[in-house]
């Protein structure tokens, strides 16, 4: 009865871990490697705004945006570029 449980309990673990734990890593290690690749020249999309990075700051970035150059100071994980563009 015990061997039972603990195979389940196993089984659980292991269903966990594939469904759950291993997909959200996968996701947050994708995340950072794209916040790392943020560079001056980039472009940048958050919530529908398009600008190109004048400047990497270490919890923020700064964007130029528009055709009067309005500068805005952006959260660094509240930036969202589309694939392929950084």
């Amino acid at each position: 009865m015990q061997f039972v449980t603990l195979i389940t309990m196993l089984g659980f673990v292991l269903f966990l871990n594939f469904a759950i734990i291993r997909p959200h890593r996968l996701e947050r290690k994708r995340l950072e490697s794209m916040m790392a690749s943020v560079r001056e020249g980039s472009v940048v999309y958050a919530s529908g705004i398009r600008g190109v990075v004048l400047e990497v700051r270490k919890d923020s970035i700064l964007i130029t945006t528009g055709s009067r150059r309005t500068l805005l100071e952006i959260d660094k994980d509240r930036i969202c570029p589309r694939d392929g563009e950084f």
